[in-house]
């Protein structure tokens, strides 16, 4: 096969691949969190990007998440002006070029014909493979870790092949992509170590100087990380590992009541056992990674039988049919669309497929060219799932690995499985990948998992609108999870827009009471009684909402009460306040520009109203006020600009008013 027919069938596998995404993406596109990032992991990346278009590029404290992702969800946006339908598709777009770029330099480049054979199946099945169609159109940070472990693995390659200069400049580029995957996902740093020693070997046996080479690898990927670790070094104390949580995240996968899965999810027991880390940490100088690291260690120490049949047992799950959950890829998110939904058994295919021919080929022969480096990207993240806990999004970076030995399976089942003397280990290899895909157990709670998905729907439903539908599935994860105070506070947030007061007053007070105390319902309740008219009462509870963990919702609210009554600095404090701790909130962002527009600074008025309508999703009401700010501050000809945008957002009666007195204002028709 010549070279040219090789690109030309790869690109019409992305030309497929790239319809086959924008069809799922037209059916994702119905769901209500579609355009509403919700859950857990998803939603912080979305805010720290939006603080980063904002214009504060520096953290201000140890994220739970390390920033490669948030940099390019940030960089993403702003391309695609905040619309997260060509975000997703993008983000798709990358994610699956970078994984037949792959194919093509392990394994298309030669002239062997059943290497190229192996090639071409693994890249088609990368292109139509659903759980990988999902999880790259995802805010999450595998989406952009996949692309550079293939970056890393092509680096690799092109190293190991090229002449000595060049090798030194690929050597380099594999460092600068390995530092990279690590400011992504920190777990990948078991790869990255399985790699350098895996090209330091393969140097050595394509006649380049091994110790040189792999040392321009080292010293790039040093010299990358640097900035990151040395900031959270000085900053927060704490140089590696790049994000908060760490030592959270080891308990969760090791610890006496762990089963292997990401088993305490966002609510009660997670507040708990957080709250728990806090309090025993107060006074003692540790932080709370160091106090679940410890407490891991005392688990491991002291029952060493139990973690090792624990180890075990996440060795299997890494393999389960199941996607095992992790974040807020809950089933009814990950398959609503018939795309996912139709296809949800592919795995318990691929995984079978895969295992047994990874498993058959290391028995059978000495690895080919790039099998190396594939069975040591596969290794690296079953090992990471092992120490610390099995789900889907932490197997996504096996896949690479398993559809390529899926496809070497297929490819040379004839000519290397089904020989003389190899069919009775072949069938007791597949019977056993069978077995551990398929058979083995996962646990799974339901009743949690129903309540966690009606809570996260619920908020997506309410944020867009659908109050109905949002109180439905609310009342139904508060009666399935009856102690989580975050749904009563929503369902009495829910009451109160319907004018149920008394019923809102309950759900409030039922979310005080709760194990874990949403504190904002003491803002609620403060503002429920401010309509009632009771003034005393609303004020205590202003005065006990102030005294807590202050938040940006918070001091917006207070904020809209001040300057309701007139008290106009107090109130441009607390919106100062406010957008200190979260630069792109929305309702601060708006009001202080109207007290500035006030005041007479039209311009301070129009940056804040600016970044206002960009990073949260051009509001008409806060496009208005730009264009006022533009006009007072003698910039017409941008609010010139932006009023055919208005125009074409203006549907109500009253949107057609503001619309009306806006031109008068600009002198126009």
């Amino acid at each position: 096969m010549t070279k040219k027919r090789k690109i030309l069938a790869l690109l019409l596998i992305l030309s497929a691949g790239l319809l086959f995404r924008l069809a799922y993406l037209e059916q994702y596109s119905l769901s209500p969190i579609f355009d509403i990032p919700s859950g857990p992991d998803v939603t912080e990346y979305h805010e720290w990007a939006k603080e980063i278009l904002s214009g504060r590029i520096l953290w201000m404290e140890l994220k739970l998440h390390s920033p490669g992702y948030p940099f390019f969800l940030a960089f993403l946006l702003h391309v695609m002006s905040m619309d997260l339908f060509p975000v997703r598709f993008l983000q798709q777009a990358i994610f699956l070029a970078s994984g037949l770029a792959l194919m093509y330099f392990l394994f298309m480049r030669g002239d062997d014909r059943v290497e190229i054979r192996k090639g071409l199946l693994a890249a088609f099945l990368w292109a139509f493979y659903p759980p990988l169609v999902y999880v790259s159109g995802e805010l999450v940070s595998e989406a952009l870790l996949l692309p550079l472990l293939c970056a890393v693995m092509i680096f690799h390659e092109l190293a190991v092949s090229a002449d000595g200069r060049r090798a030194g400049l690929f050597c380099a580029l594999c460092g600068i992509a390995s530092a990279l995957a690590a400011l992504t996902h920190p777990l990948s740093l078991i790869f990255v170590l399985a790699n350098f020693a895996v090209l330091c070997w393969r140097l050595r046996a394509f006649a380049h100087p091994p110790a040189k080479f792999t040392g321009f690898a080292i010293f790039a990927f040093a010299l990358t990380l640097a900035p990151v670790s040395i900031y959270n070094g000085v900053q927060f104390g704490k140089f590696f590992p790049l994000q908060a949580n760490g030592g959270f995240n080891f308990y969760l996968g090791n610890n006496q009541a762990a089963d292997g899965t990401c088993n305490v999810r966002p609510g009660p027991a997670w507040d708990k056992i957080h709250a728990e880390a806090k309090f025993a940490t107060s006074g003692t100088g540790m932080d709370k990674d160091g106090f679940f690291l410890m407490k891991s260690l005392y688990f491991i120490a002291g029952h060493p039988l139990h973690w090792g049949a624990l180890l075990a047992r996440k060795a299997f799950l890494a393999w389960n049919m199941r996607e095992l959950l992790s974040g807020a890829d809950m089933p009814e998110f990950r398959y609503f669309t018939p795309i996912q939904r139709l296809t949800s058994w592919s795995f318990a295919v691929i995984g079978t497929l895969g295992l047994s021919g990874f498993v058959g080929l290391l028995f059978s022969r000495r690895p080919k060219r790039g099998e190396l480096i594939m069975a040591a990207l596969l290794l690296s993240f079953w090992l990471a799932q092992i120490l610390t806990v099995s789900s889907s999004r932490y197997r996504t970076a096996m896949l690479p690995a398993v559809i390529f030995f899926s496809a070497a399976f297929i490819v040379e089942f004839k000519s290397v499985f089904l020989v003389r003397g190899r069919r009775v280990a072949t069938l007791c290899i597949v019977l056993a990948a069978l077995l551990a895909v398929c058979v083995f157990p996962a646990p799974s709670d339901a009743r949690m998992l129903k309540a966690e998905t009606d809570s996260i729907m619920g908020e997506a439903l309410f944020r867009s609108g659908d109050i109905d539908g949002a109180l439905d599935r609310l009342l139904s994860a508060s009666r399935l999870d009856p102690g989580w105070s975050r749904n009563h506070n929503m369902l009495g947030m829910i009451y109160a827009s319907k004018g149920m007061d008394d019923k809102a007053e309950k759900e409030f007070f039922v979310a005080l009471n709760c194990p874990d105390s949403d504190r904002s319902a003491l803002m609620n309740m403060a503002m429920l009684q401010d309509k009632k008219g009771d003034k005393a009462s609303a004020e205590r509870f202003w005065s006990e909402a102030m005294k807590g963990p202050r938040t940006p919702d918070l001091l917006y609210n207070r904020g809209v009460k001040l300057q309701g009554e007139g008290r106009d600095d107090e109130a441009m404090g607390c919106y100062v306040e406010a957008l200190d701790m979260l630069p792109f909130h929305p309702g601060s962002l708006n009001n202080a520009g109207i007290l500035l527009l006030k005041r007479g600074d039209a311009r301070g008025a129009a940056k804040l109203f600016r970044r206002a309508y960009r990073l949260n999703g051009r509001n008409f009401d806060v496009g208005v006020n730009l264009a006022v700010a533009l006009f007072e501050s003698g910039d017409e000809a941008a609010a010139g600009e932006l009023l055919p945008e208005l125009e074409g957002m203006a549907k109500s009666e009253s949107q057609k008013a503001k619309l009306g007195q806006l031109r008068k204002i600009s002198g126009g028709p």
